[in-house]
């Protein structure tokens, strides 16, 4: 028996079917998103520090309608988190989480400059929350007092008319949303600046490939771009004396990375995505922040590696409540610590070469590139060593500054 060739009429239906069949898929979709999209109210205000160390606010505001008048919120109750403002936070929006709980994030200026403005985004299908008339519920208190600006789609916000000097606190009652749905930045906005290699400093906390959960792992994928790392457990803490910190033996968790390209700045240099890094043990989680600005350079200042990823860390909540002296020392109150960043030193560059097309060319090893993570304080800028030559030269004008002086005052006699 003959089998008929299929009609052009029957081709068609059957392409009809499947685009009614993906509209109908897109359409589900679009409903179970719109279910699920939630109308967001965030609030701000200003406090200040009281003699105890903990925080009251300025004036009516949010802080007080939601606490009452005198109340103290300690840094270091169970439920609430501490972060900071960075400077690179003025260059560009991040995405990031919030680690939110019941009382809210105490947020610290400890950026160069004051902060006037305070710029949210929603990148999912929420919105943020109006009234009757179309305003913001959300509010910037005493904060940012003026009226929030909202765009036409109600998923971004602008808090205005902020006077916060660096070391002044903020109080956020940001919700908790699923991953990387917020993207932020404050201004005066910068202009990006050019990457540059780090160095850590302390204090810092993480994996140097000593302890029982065994060395960070990278796995890079190179027909994907991707880079997915394992960074084991906290078994370092500095400084010293702190090996007691409950931090430690506290699960490294990153989400995977996307290879950006070569890095347009820095030679060598390979950008990748950002990303949220955390810390956390079981239903504990002790840190949350972005991973801002990555990029893999080649660095050999460490012997037996060849690799270091590094990127700012922004966003950052902590969790004092733990009594980790490590968190304490980057964000508690009156640290003054430096920008703080994440370092992963490997042989990522020369494991992934295949030899003819250079570095990220081919797959890490099955067991993935090893090396040493941590998290913590960038070092400060070293002071140049004063050369031979500069001491020459200041010599030598100091004795010709010393013969004119002489000649002058023999001149007076």
């Amino acid at each position: 028996m003959r089998v008929l060739a299929p009609t052009r009429w029957m081709r068609r239906r059957k392409a009809l079917r499947r685009r009614v069949a993906t509209l109908l898929v897109a359409l589900v979709h679009l409903v179970a998103s719109a279910a699920l999209a939630a109308e967001i109210t965030v609030k701000l205000d200003s406090v200040k520090e009281n003699n105890d160390g903990d925080y009251v606010a300025t004036g009516p505001g949010p802080f007080k309608d939601k606490f009452g008048a005198g109340f103290a919120l300690s840094p270091f109750d169970d439920n609430v988190t501490s972060g900071k403002f960075r400077d690179v936070q003025f260059e560009k929006f991040a995405p990031f989480n919030t680690g939110q709980l019941e009382n809210g994030i105490l947020l610290t200026n400890s950026t160069r400059k004051k902060i006037t403005d305070f710029h949210l985004k929603l990148l999912g299908a929420d919105t943020f929350k109006v009234d009757g008339d179309g305003k913001p519920v959300s509010t910037g208190g005493n904060a940012f007092p003026n009226m929030p600006a909202i765009s036409a789609d109600k998923k971004e916000l602008t808090f205005a008319g902020g006077d916060l000097a660096a070391g002044k606190v903020i109080w956020a009652d940001i919700p908790q949303l699923d991953d990387n749905k917020y993207s932020g930045k404050i201004t005066p906005a910068e202009a990006k600046k050019a990457p540059k290699k780090e160095k850590e400093g302390t204090p810092r906390g993480g994996n140097d490939a000593t302890g029982p959960g065994g060395p960070p792992r990278a796995f890079y994928d190179s027909d994907t771009g991707t880079l997915s790392i394992d960074g084991g457990v906290v078994n370092l803490v500095e400084p010293s004396g702190a090996g007691m910190d409950p931090v430690v033996g506290s699960s490294i968790i990153i989400e995977t990375l996307q290879l950006l390209g070569e890095s347009p700045e820095l030679s060598g240099a390979f950008a990748f995505s950002d990303v949220t890094v955390h810390l956390e043990a079981g239903s504990t989680l002790f840190l949350i922040a972005t991973l801002s600005d990555v990029i893999l350079i080649p660095d050999d200042a460490v012997p037996g590696f060849d690799s270091l990823l590094q990127g700012s860390l922004v966003w950052e909540q902590a969790w004092l409540a733990s009594g980790s002296a490590y968190l304490a020392a980057l964000y508690g109150p009156g640290s003054q610590t430096p920008p703080t960043a994440f370092f992963f030193r490997s042989n990522l560059l020369s494991e992934t070469d295949d030899g003819m097309n250079g570095p990220l060319s081919s797959p890490t090893p099955p067991s993935g590139s090893l090396g040493t993570l941590s998290l913590g304080a960038v070092a400060p800028a070293s002071i140049p060593a004063v050369s031979t030559l500069s001491l020459l030269a200041l010599a030598l004008l100091i004795l010709t500054y010393g013969t004119i002086l002489t000649r002058q005052r023999g001149r007076r006699r």
